[in-house]
């Protein structure tokens, strides 16, 4: 009995391992197929291999998340936008700060990285405008374009090869300055590995002046002088200024015979002086004491009383000419078209008319009248001074609807813009402005303002004075023109 019951004691223990291990396979087993599989994903392709910061780039592989979010993309550790997603394809775009390199996918927790590099490229540099398209050496251009650098010193501008300082910068602006030696030709500019050329030519234009030092008459181009006479010929003076194509031509005096200098050189008129010199086509006009020229041929002044032409300008077939009339006891500012002379003062006092501009049906004339300098447009005068001292118009110039004078009031040099006077000087000592000429904005205004015992020939650029001659004999700028 008590080995039988040994015998049933062991068959039971080998009985209650038997399931006890049974159970446990059968725990396992349940236990496996309960556990949460774990989905790998892979990233086999993307394309295109190579784009710019914005552009569009597609990734191929297995096991992404539909939900665009769940997945994390970054190219070269910067993360990108994922537009659209599905199991097998994300659409990205390549973020601002991207740089080469590896694009990396996590999801859920699983990141896997491309084999190859995607290749960051740089937008092309681009030029789109320059304002302005032309101008003299100091002028100040804006280049409006793409991809500059923001740095100003990282961007390398040359005009026709001759390099420009680069003032202020953005990455779609950038403002120079026209340097010296510059010439009309191509504007490059190169910022790291970028290089970009204008289309169009930028037109380097020439600043030329005429007047006297020392009654020598002498002509400015770009600071650079040429003597027109010699000191042998004291009563010498340049007044005026024209061109046409290649040639410059200057009006003036020579040793008191009035003349006219083409290129340099000179030619005779029958008079004392030339105020005036205007070009039209292969003809050129003088305006004269008391008669104008038409290619050195005598034209006498339709009065009956002695008479003097300021300024001349051709327009179409009409010949426009302003001056003065002598009445018997004063002088008439008048004005004269085709020979036919129309008065501009009423005579009680001294007027002359000074300088006259034409526009379309438009005439514009500019002088004084008693002491008042005077603006007349179409025969109707309006005073620019009070007339408690001498004021005189002497320049007018005009630009689209806007009209600017120069002169003087007593002895404060201005000039007025549409009527808004600007002051040039202080007034102790005698100053004016003789002649004006306005570009992309900049009023270049060129006269005289005395300095210790003689007039300095003077031009004033908005409002800045550059002296032309020393003060040491006497010195006066007459006429500007820049082309």
């Amino acid at each position: 009995m008590k080995i039988m019951n040994k015998k049933l004691l062991g068959m039971n223990l080998i009985l209650g391992a038997f399931f006890c291990v049974a159970a446990s396979f059968f725990i396992a087993c349940e236990s496996d197929d309960d556990a949460p599989v774990v989905v790998v994903p892979t990233l086999t392709d993307f394309s295109p291999t190579a784009g710019m910061v914005g552009s569009q780039v597609i990734i191929s592989g297995t096991n992404f998340s539909p939900q665009g979010s769940d997945n994390i993309v970054k190219f070269n550790g910067s993360i990108a936008q994922v537009t659209a997603a599905s199991a097998t394809a994300l659409t990205v775009i390549v973020p601002p700060q991207a740089i080469s390199g590896k694009i990396a996918v996590t999801v859920n927790n699983t990141t896997i990285t491309s084999v190859g590099d995607f290749s960051v490229t740089k937008a092309p540099m681009t030029i789109s405008a320059i304002a302005p398209a032309s101008g003299p050496i100091g002028t100040i251009v804006t280049i409006t374009g793409t991809e500059f650098s923001a740095v100003a010193l990282e961007n390398v501008v040359k005009i026709n090869g001759v390099t420009a300082v680069v003032n202020e910068a953005t990455a779609t602006t950038l403002k120079i300055t026209i340097p010296e030696a510059a010439t009309k030709g191509k504007i490059t500019i190169t910022t790291g590995d970028r290089f970009v050329t204008s289309t169009e030519d930028f037109s380097v234009l020439s600043i030329y002046v005429t007047g006297y030092d020392g009654y020598v008459a002498k002509l400015w181009k770009d600071g650079v002088v040429t003597e027109l006479s010699d000191d042998q010929m004291p009563r010498s003076y340049a007044n005026s200024i024209a061109i046409s194509g290649d040639d410059v031509y200057v009006g003036g005096s020579l040793d008191g015979v009035g003349s006219y200098w083409k290129n340099g050189v000179s030619a005779t008129v029958g008079s004392s002086a030339v105020y005036s010199i205007h070009i039209s086509g292969s003809d050129i006009y003088s305006a004269c004491p008391d008669a104008f020229y038409k290619n050195d041929v005598h034209h006498p002044m339709p009065t009956m009383n002695s008479s003097v032409a300021r300024s001349i300008v051709v327009s179409g077939n009409d010949v426009h000419i302003v001056g003065a009339e002598h009445n018997g006891t004063k002088l008439v500012a008048r004005y004269w078209k085709n020979d036919i002379g129309i008065d501009l003062s009423n005579g009680s006092a001294h007027a002359t008319a000074t300088s006259i501009a034409v526009s379309g049906t438009d005439i514009h004339v500019v002088g004084f009248d008693g002491k008042k300098a005077r603006y007349w447009k179409n025969g109707v005068g309006t005073d620019l001074t009070d007339g408690v001292e001498t004021g005189l118009a002497s320049t007018i110039f005009l630009v689209g609807n806007d009209v600017y004078i120069g002169g003087h009031d007593g002895n404060i040099a201005k000039y007025w813009k549409n009527g808004q006077e600007v002051i040039l000087t202080d007034g102790p000592s005698r100053a004016s402005v003789n002649s004006i000429f306005v570009l992309n904005g900049v009023v270049y205004a060129a006269g005289y303002a005395y300095g210790m015992g003689a007039d300095i020939a003077t031009l004033w650029v908005n409002g800045v004075p550059a002296n032309f001659t020393d003060g040491t004999v006497e010195g006066r700028l007459n006429a500007i023109i820049i082309k």
